[in-house]
């Protein structure tokens, strides 16, 4: 009878390249801290993009957070731009980051944000759970897919 070797734990960037190989219209997916730096992503974006998209996502949820509050809307539930080549949707995912993911012009935002939702769910305590207090703190993985 041969030994059952239990396979190694999926990493985040692989969980992420899974679910935008699986996911119509999902292109790529960005979890980043809400200082603005990036935890982990999908495979087929360089370091350096998934670097700048993570800023540009954390300014993003950060302005678009604060100015719910500022109106008295509570906090930001989600955002959602809006270009000729696609869609950006940004999402909650802990009180320490959140998840941006870019999407074709084709795509069913509704679908694609509840798989998103749930996906983000499944990942529960593998995602950061508050804002690093030091800097450097994020966790730099690569988003090259396991061969």
């Amino acid at each position: 009878m041969a030994e059952h070797t239990p396979s190694p734990p999926r990493t985040v960037p692989d969980l992420l390249s899974d679910f935008v190989h699986t996911t119509p219209g999902a292109d790529h997916v960005v979890v980043f801290t809400h200082d603005s730096l990036v935890h982990a992503y999908s495979s087929g974006l360089s370091m350096q993009h998934a670097e700048q998209w993570s800023a540009l996502l954390g300014g993003l949820w950060s302005m678009a957070d604060r100015w719910a509050r500022v109106v008295d809307r509570g906090a930001c539930d989600h955002i959602l731009h809006k270009d000729q080549a696609g869609r950006v949707l940004i999402l909650p995912a802990t009180p320490g980051c959140g998840i941006g993911l870019l999407l074709s012009a084709d795509a069913d935002i509704k679908k694609v944000a509840f798989a998103a939702q749930t996906f983000v769910d499944s990942l529960g305590s593998r995602l950061p759970q508050e804002v690093p207090t030091t800097v450097g703190a994020a966790l730099h993985l690569r988003g090259e897919r396991a061969a």
